[in-house]
């Protein structure tokens, strides 16, 4: 069992027109299939968008249709838009995420993730979202959620500083997170209206199996992170389908449509006929015609002097 709620539980009409609509953008009867899964069921195959029982304990109580109807379409959009995060998702059992800033990478590749209390007590500057989610003045734990929506949005969060605004690690990461080994992980309880795991002072870098970062910094974070065992995949992490509603997700859906078909017509192998067609209708550029029309006045200007001189 993939899912506690059945497709009755969390369907309605609007989910069921963007799920219709996701699987029609399907690049192959594969894709189709594992979208189907985590649309109606809630997983495919080994995979759950609800991680393991361990865990799926810790966030049932917060968890309800509305949010897990979100999340099966969130995760069906990520499998439509970037198959390699699922895969890494699947193989490696991590569906939690945590979503913070690029500046703090150096610790997190040295340490793991620490709380804001742990850094502070290592006298590592934190000025990532974790900065602006004390409780009472504390946070002694790491923030983790099923929800890729919620990790969005701490990774969206930027240092409000002007020098970190010019420093090179000025970007929102998330980081996949498993928790197939539970012996090193200890859990508190925490009052939060979101679906979130509260980890204990510490996540060990082993749990953090991939991290998800903006495609123009992949190559960049891959050099970062060296040899450690953790994935580099490139996302668009400002794409806002996530945290849209059900019906501003099938306006979406909508668009991206337009645009599959206008790159699919794009893509073909142009024939002579093809490319005469294009010439034919193109736009030609007005460059040569606004220069000849300063030559031309030039060359009047240079007239007039001259007949001004002759009559002198």
């Amino acid at each position: 069992m993939y899912s506690n709620y059945s497709i009755d539980q969390i369907t309605s009409p609007i989910y069921e027109q963007v799920a219709q609509k996701l699987l029609s953008l399907a690049k192959n009867e594969e894709m189709k299939r594992k979208m189907e899964g985590i649309l109606y069921e809630g997983g495919f195959d080994n995979f759950s968008i609800n991680g393991n029982f361990a865990m799926e304990r810790e966030v049932l109580f917060k968890n309800n249709p509305t949010i897990e109807a979100s999340k099966r379409l969130n995760m069906a959009y990520l499998l439509l838009t970037n198959p390699k995060i699922i895969d890494v998702m699947q193989r490696t059992g991590s569906v939690f995420f945590h979503g913070t800033n690029a500046n703090a990478l150096p610790y997190i590749l040295k340490y793991g993730i620490n709380s804001l209390d742990r850094s502070q007590e290592n006298n590592i500057k934190v000025i990532t979202g974790e900065e602006f989610s004390r409780i009472h003045g504390k946070r002694g734990f790491v923030s983790v959620t099923d929800c890729i929506d919620i990790s969005l949005t701490y990774a969206g969060i930027n240092p409000n500083s002007k020098n970190m605004k010019e420093q090179l690690l000025n970007f929102g990461i998330i980081a996949g997170v498993s928790f197939q080994n539970m012996e090193d992980i200890r859990t508190i309880s925490i009052n939060s209206d979101i679906s979130e795991i509260a980890v204990k002072d510490n996540l060990p870098l082993e749990h953090i199996k991939f991290l998800a970062v903006p495609k123009d910094k992949e190559e960049f974070v891959k050099k970062l992170v060296g040899e450690k065992n953790i994935e580099i995949v490139g996302m668009d992490l400002d794409d806002k389908f996530y945290i849209l509603n059900f019906s501003n997700k099938l306006k979406t859906l909508e668009s991206y449509r337009e645009e599959s078909v206008d790159t699919k017509t794009t893509s073909k192998t142009f024939t002579k006929e093809d490319v005469k067609k294009a010439v034919e209708t193109r736009r030609f550029s007005k460059i040569k015609e606004i220069f000849a029309k300063i030559k031309k006045q030039r060359s009047k200007k240079n007239n007039n002097k001259i007949d001004i001189a002759e009559r002198s």
